[in-house]
Formats: C-alpha cells, sequence, structure tokens
C-alpha cells in the first residue's frame, strides 16, 4: 500500500500504517460515509417531496371531478351516468 493516497474534502491525505494513522484513516472515512448518507437522504427527500405532490394532486383532480360528475347527475344532464 505505499505511495495511496486517500482524498478528502481537496486534501491528499497519504495512507498510513501507524496505528495513528490508521486511526486518522478511518475517522476520514466514518466522515465520508456520514456525509454521503447526509447527501443521499436530502436527494431522496426531494424524489419524496415531488412523488406526494403529484399524488395530491391527482387526488385533488379525482376529487374536482367526482364533484362535477355529482352534480350532473343529481341535475339529470349525465347521460353516461344516468341514461333515464
Amino acid at each position: 500500500m505505499p505511495g495511496d493516497y486517500i482524498f478528502h474534502r481537496g486534501i491528499k491525505f497519504k495512507i498510513s500504517e501507524s496505528p495513528e494513522g490508521k486511526k486518522r484513516d478511518a475517522g476520514i472515512e466514518k466522515e465520508y460515509t456520514k456525509e454521503i448518507e447526509e447527501r443521499t437522504k436530502e436527494i431522496a427527500d426531494v424524489f419524496v417531496s415531488e412523488e406526494q405532490r403529484k399524488l395530491s394532486a391527482i387526488e385533488e383532480r379525482y376529487r374536482k371531478e367526482q364533484e362535477w360528475a355529482d352534480q350532473q347527475l343529481q341535475g339529470g344532464r349525465n347521460r353516461a351516468i344516468n341514461p333515464f
């Protein structure tokens, strides 16, 4: 592994075989993993929010269409629903 490097926040670190270096490297990897998890969650939240907005819009449209159909049925104008 001599000559191997880790890049963290634009800084180049040489991978170390010493206990102190391994501890430092483990800390960098832990921080990197946490940052990736946070960013992944933020991205997922954006898509979940987008999907929720779409679902809400569909539900609202369905509600309005149902109200219209009910009004037409009560008025006797909707022959497709009430042919008599």
